[in-house]
């Protein structure tokens, strides 16, 4: 019977063994092979180049120990800075090219011309006023100008009014239209002016093969067209509104651009701007001194010792393949020594992380992406305090320990102060950062850390940040860019920090903090079936939680994790009820009717199915080891005896008898099975004392460390003293005599004579 269920397979230490074994490529040394070549990998191709390693304890503000000569000529290239910003402002000094399109003015003037024909055939036509007024409104409309009836009469009234000429308003179309040609001369751009603003507010015009330089002071926007037209139209007519109205209408409509920007042309010119830029500024010779001994470290040495660097690689390259290999292979190893105190940490002191996939890759995962960022920054020459170190440690402690996380901050801090070329004072303050942000998560609880943990990364930011920039003589604007990326650092860490952990929660078999506060809400759909399936039983994994979670808080284990797991342990026992004694209230006992063997497989199954249903509905495997480990593998001492007085004289196997849990692996499953063994023996002693319940745990603790339940539990001798201790005072406090208030007696005495007489006086 020991082996029915499927995780019940065991080897004779009590731990899980495998149903069939492994092929290669689905054992963990290969999962871990296979994550280290990543690892390294990804972080070799952001390494830096040997020009930034080299020199690289010569930082601007140090003191050179030696003097360096230089061994041969070579150029002084440019800062990216430097090259940058040249770049920039050659880009800026090329002039967008315009193509001027005449065709365009041409085609409009036409358009205003036939315009202009078919309303003076109205005006001069035989036809009533009503009518001439009718055609001229569907005129306008066909051509698309906006003019209301009101200004309909403009047109009548200056055909009443020069009568004996043949073409009224001539004059007036001839004079709008000379205003349409000097927008038109002047030029409309068919881009916004802010989108081809440069260093000379100019334009390369190009026109009939020929090309100038323009202002776009003299050269229009749409917008800027129209405005002039109303500007120029008011001083033209100045006493009359509606020949202005009338006007802006007729040319609103005819007004295109005919300036086109020639994209292609001027990124052409840029890129010739652009490649003109020599990329050095200076040569030194061979023999010239570069610094010497005793000498402070300028920015001008930074970049001659730089190209030196650079060409010393170049040259060695071009002799000696060899040595280039020797190069890969040292950043290689120097990114595998930076995570050699995580890796033996983990190996020798928490070895369940080492065998876990997930938190491997949650880990590693974690510092691959700090260190995709920080390439990100460097190439975008931001601030390298932007860096956000402290997500590292934040995730990390988040699902394991402090020091666990303080361990992956260090691995962090110097891998990321090697990919920045040997800056370990970057290092230095990645590791400063990350333990103050392990300690913030300690001072409060669940979602309040990670305000507190930006608290605290801001001070620390702020002092480092200012101590270092005072201690280099960095200029107040240095200082000021570095400190405004450390607090966007700050506010960025502890955000992607909680996004990573929402999305580890969802994406793996994994639970943080902030995944088991969720599944603590007692307003939970297991929770809140399983108080209606089976109260009992509810009540005591509740009355359980709070024994252990006391124990926990006083040993220094999970707490949290501990409630979580005594919550769920027994929800199992929500399939049979009745079969289990919290839930039967003083009725028969039905195992009274059941063979010893029966009762037992009854009591095996409700950790088989209350793991089966606890793996179906989502719950994590650290919450679900609860369930399996709260039993281990103890026996049932009553059915097994019962069994043997019933034998007479048959083999009674003690297996068929014990639960197919393995032993308790963490301190907080050990916690729930202790926890779980004294809460429901308490309940049975009358008069409970603070004397027979400690002996009554004392006792319990003792017979679970001679059967041997304890033996692959972490819990010390120390830790099962103040275990027993906390249980004998909580459960002291659960059981603790009630006050007799005057009366009780007879209030009782007429409540039981009451109940006997059926209810009546």
């Amino acid at each position: 019977m020991a082996n029915f269920f499927k995780y019940s397979l065991k080897r004779k230490d009590g731990k899980p063994r495998k149903e069939e074994p492994l092929r290669w490529f689905e054992t963990d040394v290969f999962f871990r092979a296979v994550l280290a070549v990543v690892f390294i990998a990804v972080s070799l191709l952001v390494f830096p180049r040997a020009e930034s390693t080299k020199f690289a304890e010569l930082k601007e503000g140090s003191i050179s120990n030696e003097e360096i000569i230089a061994p041969f000529t070579f150029y002084v290239e440019k800062s990216e800075e430097e090259l940058k910003a040249e770049q920039e402002a050659a880009k800026k000094n090329v002039l967008p090219v315009f193509n001027r399109i005449d065709s365009i003015q041409v085609a409009q003037s036409r358009q205003l011309k036939d315009l202009e024909e078919e309303i003076q055939r109205i005006l001069t036509s035989a036809e009533p006023d009503s009518v001439k007024r009718g055609e001229i409104s569907l005129l306008l409309n066909q051509h698309r100008i906006a003019l209301s009836e009101d200004y309909l009469n403009f047109f009548l009234q200056a055909a009443h009014s020069r009568r004996s000429k043949k073409r009224p308003l001539q004059g007036y179309f001839a004079q709008i239209n000379r205003v349409l040609q000097e927008v038109y001369s002047a030029g409309i751009l068919n881009v916004n002016k802010d989108a081809i603003r440069n260093a000379k507010n100019s334009i390369s015009l190009r026109v009939d093969g020929k090309e100038e330089t323009k202002p776009l002071t003299q050269v229009f926007e749409i917008g800027e067209a129209k405005q002039y037209l109303i500007t120029r139209l008011r001083s033209l007519y100045r006493n009359s509104q509606d020949s202005v109205k009338v006007a802006y209408a007729l040319l609103d409509v005819h007004l295109k651009p005919n300036l086109y920007f020639d994209e292609e042309e001027t990124s052409r010119r840029i890129q010739e701007a652009v490649a003109k830029i020599p990329r050095v500024k200076g040569t030194i010779l061979a023999g010239e001194r570069i610094i010497d001994s005793h000498q402070r470290v300028t920015r001008e040495h930074v970049e001659i010792l730089r190209s030196l660097a650079k060409e010393l690689r170049a040259r060695r390259s071009k002799t000696s393949v060899f040595l280039d290999v020797l190069l890969w292979f040292g950043k290689i190893l120097l990114i595998v020594l930076t995570q050699v105190p995580l890796l033996l940490f983990i190996y020798f002191h928490r070895r369940k992380v080492w065998e876990d996939r997930i938190m491997l890759l949650v880990i590693f995962g974690t510092t691959l992406f700090v260190v995709l960022f920080a390439y990100g920054v460097g190439h975008y020459h931001l601030p390298k305090y932007l860096i956000p170190v402290a997500l590292v440690p934040i995730v990390v402690t988040s699902y394991l320990d402090t020091r666990t996380g303080f361990f992956a901050a260090l691995g962090a801090s110097l891998l990321l102060g090697a990919q920045l070329g040997f800056d370990y004072e970057f290092a230095l303050m990645g590791l400063v950062t990350s333990a103050m942000a392990i300690l913030a998560l300690g001072f409060s609880r669940y979602r309040k850390k990670l305000a507190n943990a930006t608290l605290f990364l801001w001070v620390t930011y702020t002092v480092g940040v200012w101590t270092l920039g005072l201690l280099r003589f960095q200029s107040l604007h240095e200082i000021l860019v570095q400190w405004g990326g450390s607090v966007a650092a700050g506010v960025l860490a502890p955000m992607m920090a909680y996004g990573f952990i929402l999305i580890f929660d969802s994406a793996f078999d994994v639970a943080s903090e902030f995944k088991l506060i969720e599944l603590s809400d007692l307003n939970h759909p297991l929770l809140k079936m399983f108080a209606m399936r089976a109260p009992g039983s509810y009540h005591h994994s509740l009355q359980v939680s709070t024994l252990a979670e006391a124990a926990a808080e006083a040993i220094g284990a999970n707490a949290l994790l501990v409630r979580v797991g005594a919550y769920y342990h027994d929800i199992g026992k929500m399939f049979m009820p009745e079969y289990f004694v919290e839930n039967q209230r003083g009725g028969k006992n039905p195992h009274d009717k059941l063979a010893p063997r029966i009762s037992a497989l009854i009591l095996l199954n409700h950790v088989r199915k209350g793991y089966e249903f606890a793996r179906e509905n989502g719950l994590p495997t650290v919450v679900c080891n609860f369930i399996i480990e709260h039993h281990g593998g103890s026996l049932m001492k009553y059915f097994y005896e019962k069994a043997k007085e019933q034998a007479k004289g048959e083999e009674v196997l003690e297996s068929d008898f014990r639960y197919p849990g393995w032993r308790p692996q963490s301190k907080e499953t050990g916690i729930l099975m202790l926890a779980d063994s004294v809460e429901a023996m308490v309940r049975s002693i009358k008069e409970p004392t603070i004397g027979k319940i400690r002996n009554a745990v004392r006792n319990m603790v003792e017979e679970k460390i001679h059967d041997g339940d304890l033996d692959d539990c972490p819990l010390t001798m120390k830790d099962l003293r103040i275990i027993v201790e906390t249980f004998s005072h909580v459960l002291m406090g659960m059981h603790h005599e009630r006050i007799e208030y005057p009366g009780q007696k007879e209030l009782e005495k007429k409540t039981a004579a009451l109940l006997t007489s059926g209810g009546n006086p």
